[in-house]
């Protein structure tokens, strides 16, 4: 009984600690952010070395959902932190828009920044999407397990595993030759097959 209730309370002290040490760290001096470079952009809202959490939340007179209405193709909005050129930041919501090819693992991603401040004053930047080099990696990391298996079945013939590495062979042929449909559908049985 009491290991139970010296659980609950650490549970408890532990949702405090989570709920309320980051509210803390948010409203100190400084405010820190991911930042967003787009040249050229001056907003409503400035953030200076001084400036409080609480004393931007007051200038904020655009909400997320008008700023996200002005591009219905979104999937992603939050508040963040623009700088210019000049090293000026301001607060504005990014509303986040992309086009990706799933097959090719390219596309480009729209930053859209509304000023805070000012639902006129938009603008957005690209940004290329280029994931190729994540095929090559799982090409990378299907070489290092077709290896470590060939070694193993060197030492220990079994026709399970021997399938298994048979398929781990397709399907990095596949990825190597841009078949991504017929390499993710031999994952399919793989994960069909280990459940066997």
């Amino acid at each position: 009984m009491k290991s139970k209730l010296a659980m609950t309370s650490l549970i408890a002290m532990l949702a405090i600690v989570s709920v309320g040490l980051p509210a803390a760290m948010a409203d100190s001096d400084q405010f820190k952010k991911r930042h967003l470079e787009v040249a050229d952009f001056v907003g409503g809202i400035q953030i200076t070395e001084d400036t409080k959490r609480a004393d931007l939340r007051e200038q904020v007179t655009v909400s997320l959902s008008e700023a996200s209405a002005l591009y219905p193709d979104a999937n992603r909005a939050r508040i963040g932190v623009v700088v210019n050129e000049n090293d000026d930041k301001f607060l504005a919501w990014i509303v986040i828009e992309r086009e990706y090819n799933p097959e090719t693992f390219t596309g480009v991603k729209y930053f859209h920044v509304v000023d805070a401040a000012d639902i006129d004053n938009v603008t957005t930047i690209t940004q290329e999407i280029d994931n190729t080099d994540r095929i090559q990696k799982k090409i990378d990391r299907l070489d290092q397990k077709i290896e470590k298996i060939t070694e193993r079945l060197a030492e220990n013939p079994d026709d399970k595993k021997a399938e298994f590495l048979g398929m781990l062979l397709e399907i990095r042929d596949a990825l190597s030759n841009g078949d991504y449909d017929t390499a993710k559908d031999l994952r399919a049985e793989l994960k069909s097959l280990r459940g066997a």
